[in-house]
């Protein structure tokens, strides 16, 4: 993409641009920019009457079930009261180093949030989002104008708007942490260039690369992608200019992964052992997977006509350019995943959960860089010079364009022009609405693009100033139209706190609480309650926690959102192992009076304290196998649980494979019901209901979702039978029911430790106790993680796992002084590549640095490369290196998934 005039300014633009030579101290381009993104924010927000504009606030979806936990978190970090990379208030003590690099919790951005009050987070969400569009946009305009400095202005600042405003941030907007990425991704791509042409040291790229890496683990692996395609196709169109390089982007990047190695690697290990990314499936189930007509692939192209239109007319003149083949080739690479959704699933690693294309920032920045590339080189911008004009008049009467040419020289044909592309726009952000309530998306959004690519190409017809400005204006509207009907408000706030999820923002406990003090919820709920409580509880919001430490609830009976863990469902028995303490409701649940006792009332919810609770320091008996299981079966386990904490089972099991069943009751007793759970939300059972003999009552309990497959707690009964009606959805193998006596239950008292006492900051825990036994364990209710660190009196242990997932700690006789600490899996490995990647760094940084100018530099790099054999032979391995993973990249994503489909259309076609 070489740099060549091509046309004039408008005399408007060449203003500005004298003034700017002249007063360089007033960004003026940067300051309308920013004015403009920010208007047309505004403008969107006002209209949905978004918080401050009106009661409404953004957080909808993920962002109200996961970000602002997340970003609530954070803020306590920032204040000191937690630590960065663990919870003890979710997940039974949670890992969060995937969350640091999924949601880039290290993103300088969030620094924002430290002005604000912790209560005011969720209501702050409009301002968080201007700083981060603002920024977007200046930091594309900062790299267009590096690439296209004599790009008009009015056109520059319409394709900036047509970056910050794409359908990816758009429409995924409840995802915050992907606009830092869509800041940070096109100053890699310019110091990529400027480290592939020998123009720069490398550090920008080093740096750009490892902030990168800091913030996401899953962008960081779509990068990585792209970055080994984009270097394969440029050896392969450009060979001679681009092999000298090769040797440098791999130091180069080899350096930025190790620089960010210490956020990178720790989460990485945490998520690839998680949920977060979907399903496991095999390769042959990826190839074999055909989804071409998928509205939400399509719909990222809905504002990318412009430059379609510009490449489509750029084609004749530009074809023969390797520039500009390489420019296609990027875009096709970024393009087809949206009819090979077996390529997207390989972009992202594997099958995804609810968001498409999480590469389409991409797309959207390297289309826009190829319009403006085929619209600089065609040379079609007709300046003020009366020399100029009549050239373009004489070209346009050779190539039968001259009445278009006349047309638009007057000012009747100048505004008929204009006001042309407004309505071209408008048509499309009403047609951009239709697809997405009417089932005929697909062809309403190749629709709009088709009408956007007629306006693209008339840039290179109709030659006037007017036709630019219409362009900016008809951007600038169509991204309102895209943001208004893409923002949600669905979700009212008021003073008294209608909403559940904002109420509980109001009430923040002390943070000196017992943090093994837990909280649980009697309904199921997706949002983070306990978060915005202050409170710990079972249940994690951060979909990050790994398969084993979710098994280590869900064998005990607790329910399943999504992949992430809840503390609903369980039983007073396991409620007490556990820790918890109170209990919350909302709205107007029944809650059972011999159970819990009202503490507090605010608003629509309500809190309890449990009248069944454990203390902390349990001992558990010294004889007992810890490594038994109970399989499939929750009561089985939590028998097997009461055995080695109270000395015998306690619940009375029974189960049934048809849809009846006869449950006789002694002693008063809580009956409870178990649904085999399915990975995947899925309705199996409609409705259980429970008929009392003695006094004919009937219970009902209905299951509207797939979550709901938790422990169900039917009351207490007594002194009677019970029959017992399960109305299927599908068929079940086995459905359990336990009888828990509840008097029985509370004669039984666990044994504890002497003098038990414990205080827990940040990432560590110490305990002490007296008087115990060699070869007793203490029991705590925290996920034995393999990052936790022990010491017992200053020797070192190894931690146990407690049957699923629990901590037992072996002691010594006597006094005991209990250490505990946590370090993420791969944190001391991350810190120790870290500091070998400031030492490349500074070697890179040094070998670099020359009195010679850059340009200078550049040629006696390559004149030594190809002059001494050592450094050739060495450059062409890494080259032959680089090409080799680009083939097998090209056949694993391009190659392969394009046989796969033309197999499935010829099953299809032939019999």
């Amino acid at each position: 993409m070489c740099r060549r005039r091509t046309f004039k300014r408008t005399k408007l633009c060449s203003c500005w641009r004298s003034r700017m030579k002249g007063q360089r101290k007033i960004p003026y381009e940067s300051i309308l920019l920013a004015a403009i993104v920010s208007v047309i924010w505004t403008l969107a927000c006002a209209f949905k009457g978004i918080y401050p504009f009106g009661d409404y606030v953004l957080s909808v979806g993920d962002m109200r079930e996961q970000s602002i936990p997340v970003y609530t978190f954070l803020w306590d970090v920032m204040h000191g009261q937690k630590s960065l990379f663990f919870d003890w208030d979710i997940g039974l003590g949670n890992n969060m180093s995937g969350v640091v690099s999924h949601f880039t919790l290290l993103s300088p951005f969030n620094l924002f949030l430290f002005l604000v009050k912790r209560s005011a987070i969720e209501t702050s969400m409009f301002s968080f989002f201007l700083c981060k569009i603002i920024a977007i946009a200046l930091g594309v305009r900062f790299v267009f104008r590096k690439w296209f400095p004599e790009l008009d202005t009015c056109l520059l600042l319409a394709f900036c708007i047509l970056y910050t405003f794409c359908p990816f941030l758009v429409e995924y907007y409840r995802v915050p942490s992907w606009y830092d990425i869509a800041f940070v991704f096109p100053f890699v791509m310019y110091y990529y260039f400027e480290l592939m042409r020998g123009r720069g040291r490398g550090i920008g790229y080093i740096l750009s690369l490892a902030a990168f890496g800091v913030m996401t683990f899953q962008h960081t692996y779509m990068l990585a992608i792209l970055l080994l395609l984009m270097t394969g196709g440029l050896l392969v169109i450009d060979r001679e200019r681009y092999s000298g390089s090769v040797l440098r982007f791999i130091g180069a990047s080899v350096a930025a992964a190790m620089l960010s190695a210490c956020v990178l690697l720790p989460g990485t290990l945490q998520i690839m052992t998680a949920g977060r990314l979907g399903g496991k499936f095999d390769l042959v189930e990826i190839l074999e997977s055909v989804y071409i007509f998928f509205p939400a692939k399509w719909s990222k192209l809905v504002n990318l006509g412009i430059p379609f239109g510009m490449i489509l007319c750029g084609c004749r003149k530009n074809w023969k350019k390797k520039d500009f083949l390489w420019l296609i080739y990027v875009d096709l690479l970024l393009l087809l995943p949206i009819a090979l959704e077996s390529t997207n699933m390989l972009w992202h690693g594997g099958p995804y959960e609810g968001y498409t294309m999480r590469f389409a920032y991409m797309l959207a920045f390297w289309v826009l860089v190829s319009g403006m590339y085929c619209y600089r080189e065609s040379g079609v911008m007709c300046g003020g010079s009366a020399q100029k004009c009549q050239s373009d008049k004489s070209a346009a009467q050779t190539d039968g364009r001259r009445i278009v040419f006349i047309w638009t020289r007057g000012k009747l044909g100048k505004c008929v022009t204009c006001l042309w592309v407004v309505v071209l726009f408008a048509l499309g952000a009403a047609l951009y609405y239709m697809a997405i309530i009417h089932s005929t998306a697909i062809s309403l959004i190749v629709l709009v693009v088709i009408l956007s690519m007629l306006a693209g190409a008339g840039m290179f017809h109709v030659k006037e100033a007017v036709y630019v400005k219409g362009m900016l204006a008809a951007a600038a509207a169509v991204s309102i139209a895209i943001l208004c009907d893409n923002i949600i408000d669905q979700y009212h706030i008021d003073d008294s706190g209608v909403y559940l999820y904002n109420t509980m923002r109001d009430t923040e406990m002390e943070t000196d609480r017992p943090v093994l003090d837990r909280i649980k919820s009697l309904n199921i709920v997706s949002q983070n309650y306990p978060q915005l409580l202050n409170r710990s509880a079972i249940g994690n919001y951060t979909a990050s926690e790994a398969y084993e430490q979710i098994r280590s609830v869900t064998d005990m009976g607790y329910a399943l959102i999504g992949n992430r863990m809840s503390d609903w469902g369980g039983t007073v028995f396991s409620d007490a192992i556990l820790g918890t303490k109170e209990v919350l409701t909302f709205g107007e649940t029944e809650v059972d009076a011999a159970l819990y006792t009202e503490k507090a009332h605010k608003a629509d919810y309500q809190i309890y304290d449990c009248n069944d609770i454990y203390e902390e320091g349990i001992l558990l008996r010294e004889d007992f196998d810890m490594t038994v299981k109970g399989e499939d079966n929750p009561f089985l386990l939590q028998n097997e649980m009461a055995e080695s904490i109270l000395g015998e089972r306690i619940f009375t099991l029974y189960e049934t494979r048809t849809d009846t069943i006869e449950i006789p009751i002694g002693e008063e007793s809580i009956l409870y019901a178990y649904v085999p759970g399915e990975v995947t939300p899925v309705v199996t059972v409609q409705s259980i209901t429970v008929t009392d003999a003695e006094t004919g009552n009937i219970s009902q309990k209905i299951f509207p979702s797939g979550w709901d497959n938790g422990i169900i707690n039917f009351g207490r009964y007594q002194d009677t039978e019970l029959y017992i009606q399960v109305e299927k959805v599908k068929d079940i193998d086995t459905m359990y029911f336990a009888v828990f006596p509840l008097a029985e239950f509370r004669q039984h008292q666990p044994v504890y430790a002497k003098n038990f006492q414990y205080t827990a900051s940040g990432c560590s825990l110490k305990a002490q106790l007296t008087g115990a036994a060699e070869g007793q364990r203490l029991f705590l209710p925290v996920y034995n993680d393999a990052g936790w660190e022990c010491k017992v009196n200053g020797n070192p242990v190894e931690t146990e796992t407690y049957l699923t997932g629990g901590m037992c700690i072996p002691l010594v006789g006597g006094d005991n002084v209990i250490s505990l600490r946590y370090w993420p899996p791969g944190m001391k490995t991350g810190i120790m590549c870290s500091l070998l990647g400031l030492v490349l760094c500074a070697v890179f940084y040094r070998l670099s640095t020359d009195k010679t100018a850059v340009t200078d530099r550049s040629e006696q790099l390559i004149h030594q490369v190809r002059s001494r054999g050592k450094c050739r032979n060495v450059n062409r391995t890494a080259g032959y290196l680089v090409l080799g993973v680009w083939g097998a990249l090209m056949v694993l994503f391009y190659v392969l998934p394009v046989i796969f489909l033309v197999k499935f259309v010829v099953q299809r076609i032939l019999p």
